[in-house]
């Protein structure tokens, strides 16, 4: 009697359920220490850098959390609060670094002799506008429940049983991403709609979220895993482009007294030029983003669905 041989089960495989969860769990803890670690540091130092660094690493490990409240039930009004406290230390830093763009982009200051009240104004408006954020912003992240709560959730996704949660982790996970896809095909459409600052900014929020969940992906999830790099690579110049966008035009609305200049002896407007540059730099750049590749796809797929059909 000829025995067949026995088919492989590929136990070692990367690509079975088991290792998958392993490797999305992994990659969840790793993102809360990273996080831990940026608040400790930039407690001790707030420079730029590290508020920026912060910032990344607070949305990243936000996108962890919301994965973990679709997975888990019993843990979910922690994990909720947890995502409001880094919440509000994120918007803290928000605001330290708009002065901080502010500051930097801010037209050069006039010869000596020649001085310009209003632009002095501004500068020193500005400084005690970051002091006070940055008072507030360290006193978020030294706060007492903070750290503890990071770490505990740290404890809860190392040590939970895939049992006691109501879905597994890379199910969770691809809840999450069409839920961001679904929320970031939204902001585009409304942007499309009515192109202000406002709506602009909340699709770059939208494509931070999809991005950073998409950057959680494992290793053999099945839910477009081909298309991750691809997308990865459009929204973070997305990203980018509405981020200049959004900088521009606080530069544009921070500083229109600047034309309201009439000091004696001096061309009226000084700076209306650069102002007006400003305003056409970020016309530019919206209409580069309503031209990326990955913005073309989700109004085209709109307008095809809108449109009557021709039979």
């Amino acid at each position: 009697m000829v025995r067949r041989p026995a088919k492989s089960r590929k136990t070692g495989s990367c690509t079975t359920p088991a290792a998958i969860d392993r490797q999305l769990r992994h990659t969840c803890q790793l993102r809360l220490e990273s996080l831990l670690i940026e608040i400790h540091r930039t407690a001790a130092h707030p420079q730029a850098d590290a508020i920026h660094d912060l910032r990344v690493a607070v949305r990243r490990g936000t996108e962890v959390l919301q994965v973990m409240k679709i997975a888990a039930i019993m843990h979910r009004p922690a994990l909720a609060r947890l995502v409001k406290r880094l919440q509000l230390a994120r918007r803290a830093g928000g605001a330290v670094r708009d002065c901080d763009v502010l500051l930097q982009m801010a037209p050069h200051r006039p010869t000596q002799g020649d001085p310009n009240v209003v632009m002095e104004r501004h500068r020193h408006a500005l400084n005690l506008s970051r002091s006070k954020a940055l008072t507030t912003f360290t006193h978020r992240l030294t706060a007492k429940a903070l750290a503890p709560a990071i770490r505990q959730t740290i404890i809860i996704l190392a040590t939970s049983p895939q049992r006691s949660l109501r879905l597994p982790l890379p199910e969770a996970l691809a809840l999450r991403l069409k839920e961001n896809k679904r929320h970031w095909a939204a902001m585009i459409r409304k942007a499309a709609k009515d192109p202000t600052d406002r709506r602009l900014h909340r699709a770059r929020i939208a494509a931070k979220h999809w991005r950073y969940a998409l950057e959680l992906c494992p290793t053999g999830m099945k839910h477009d895993a081909g298309k991750y790099a691809h997308r990865l690579r459009h929204l973070k110049t997305i990203q980018e482009l509405l981020g200049d966008v959004h900088d521009l035009d606080m530069v544009a609305v921070r500083f229109a007294g600047l034309t309201a200049d009439n000091t004696p002896g001096r061309a009226p407007g000084k700076y209306s030029a650069w102002l007006q540059q400003t305003r056409r730099k970020r016309h530019g750049l919206i209409r580069k983003f309503f031209q990326t590749p990955l913005v073309r796809t989700i109004l085209t797929s709109q307008r095809s669905k809108t449109e009557p059909d021709k039979c």
